[in-house]
């Protein structure tokens, strides 16, 4: 005898799903390690859940959507109907353009993805606790038709089928199918609205992560890949509320890239430009006259006779020659009057230079110097060429400030050691940075001009004179001076190049 097939009820038909967006396990796991670890996140999901339960499960299907590699949504009828307006806010979310750019940054990158549901959820809380307020009805007369439904199924209690004679079946169907109807429509074209716009700071707020990530180098620094996402995430907030490493961050990284585009444009023998028509024996340069000698008899003879004699007619190219490649000591004035923009400059300048020398192969010594220390007391950062590259170095160089006065023999004193003492530094280049103006012993001048000749050592001093400073005693011990008369970006931008230039 054929069993009879019970039809399933409307109420059988919807599974008890509180995700929108498949998950696992894993992607549950995960995303609290993520939450619990991070102070902000937590603060936005504790807030979020006060206001409305439901944001719990909802930033869950925010981080996957943003996570994992192929988000895929339950469909409507697979999800608990109390959870029906975190579908339609991720249907919303999902099927905007911006979600897609957003997609490009996030995708199996932990960082990122945290970062973006940062943004999501802080504004994604707000909005759906307003849309709540509006649908809180509805929830309730489809919880009761659920209820209804069941009770004349037979399978709730006594007292839920007492309760269920309230309505009948009919209408306990048609309420419930109105309720997840008015669920399901109260995300109109004003909330989609908010939540592109929403999207679009996320957009933003990312690529600022993926931006200072390359700005300061982060994908290079192998302390930074291994460590754990949560000290990733500690360590990019750092640099994003700090108003300082950001300022540097974004002037160091377009230096940078001149640094990269200087050092590329440096050839061993590269043709600049033509010059004009000179004699020689160089086949490879003849002028095309020359070259048609060869086709006659009479002249074939008198092109091998010039050829000897270097008489040939041909073209005379500008060369590009091989600039000096050795270590590079860069002293930074480090005095009060430095403070802000000149300083944040400075270090700046400081990094595209560690560009250059990380791409030459190449050694880089900062000495900041203020008036506060001795020569064995400064604080110095060291650059090695076969060190791997560090973070922290390069943070503690960009945070590093004393304050104080301006003294020029103690930060020269220690380029000097270092030349002398570490074969690392034995033909160096020192660029010395200041916006001040110090006196210098005749002794100690004396020695240290006839030191540097004795060594061959370049010095290119930098000299930040908008406040009026001299550059007399800077004349007495720098091969060239380059003034930088204005702190604006133009003037910046131009001291900047002509510094990567000689280096």
């Amino acid at each position: 005898m054929k069993s009879i097939k019970k039809e399933k009820s409307l109420v059988d038909q919807i599974i008890s799903s509180k995700y929108t967006v498949k998950y696992d396990k894993f992607d549950l796991r995960n995303f609290k390690e993520i939450t619990d670890a991070n102070p902000k996140l937590k603060s936005i999901y504790e807030e979020g859940v006060e206001a409305y339960p439901p944001f719990e499960e909802l930033h869950q299907d925010v981080f996957d959507s943003l996570y994992k590699y192929s988000p895929q949504k339950f469909e409507d009828k697979d999800i608990d109907y109390e959870y029906l307006l975190n579908s339609k806010v991720m249907d919303s979310v999902m099927q905007s353009p911006k979600y897609k750019e957003l997609r490009l940054l996030t995708r199996l990158d932990i960082v990122n993805s945290t970062m973006g549901s940062q943004v999501v959820g802080e504004q994604v809380k707000d909005l759906v606790k307003k849309l709540s307020e509006n649908v809180q009805e509805a929830v309730a007369n489809a919880q009761q038709a659920s209820k209804a439904i069941k009770g004349h199924e037979g399978e709730e209690g006594d007292e839920e089928v007492e309760a269920s004679k309230q309505l009948s079946l009919e209408e306990a169907k048609k309420l419930l199918e109105e309720s997840i109807s008015e669920i399901q429509e109260s995300v109109g074209e004003k909330e989609e609205y908010k939540i592109q716009n929403i999207l679009g700071q996320a957009v933003t707020e990312t690529q600022e992560t993926s931006k200072i990530i390359q700005n300061w180098g982060l994908e290079k620094d192998p302390n930074y890949i291994k460590t754990g996402y949560q000290e990733k995430i500690k360590l990019l907030d750092k640099l994003k509320n700090s108003t300082k490493l950001k300022q540097l961050a974004e002037i160091a990284g377009r230096y940078k890239r001149w640094a990269i585009a200087q050092y590329k444009s440096k050839t061993k023998y590269g043709v600049d430009s033509l010059r004009g028509v000179t004699q020689g024996s160089d086949i490879g340069k003849l002028i095309p006259t020359e070259s048609m000698k060869l086709q006659h008899p009479t002249l074939k003879k008198v092109f091998k006779k010039d050829l000897l004699e270097g008489n040939l007619l041909m073209y005379n190219y500008n060369h590009k020659q091989k600039e000096s490649a050795g270590p590079i000591v860069c002293c930074v004035d480090s005095s009060g009057s430095m403070y802000g923009p000149a300083e944040i400059w400075a270090k700046a300048v400081a990094l595209g230079l560690l560009e250059i020398a990380r791409r030459q192969k190449r050694s880089l010594c900062v000495v900041h110097f203020s008036s506060n220390y001795s020569d064995d007391h400064l604080h110095i950062n060291h650059f090695y060429k076969e060190d791997p590259y560090s973070l922290t170095k390069i943070l503690d160089l960009a945070e590093y400030f004393e304050g104080g006065g301006t003294a020029f023999e103690p930060p020269l004193n220690a380029a000097r050691k270092y030349i002398d003492s570490e074969k690392e530094f034995s033909k160096a280049d020192i660029i010395f940075i200041t916006d001040g103006h110090s006196a210098v012993r005749n002794n100690w001048l004396s020695q240290f001009n006839n030191w540097k000749k004795s060594k061959n050592i370049k010095l290119y001093s930098v000299l930040i004179d908008c406040v009026g400073h001299t550059d007399i005693t800077l004349n007495e011990f720098s091969d060239e001076i380059i003034h930088l008369s204005k702190l604006n970006q133009t003037h910046f931008d131009k001291t900047a190049s002509m510094i990567f230039k000689v280096v």
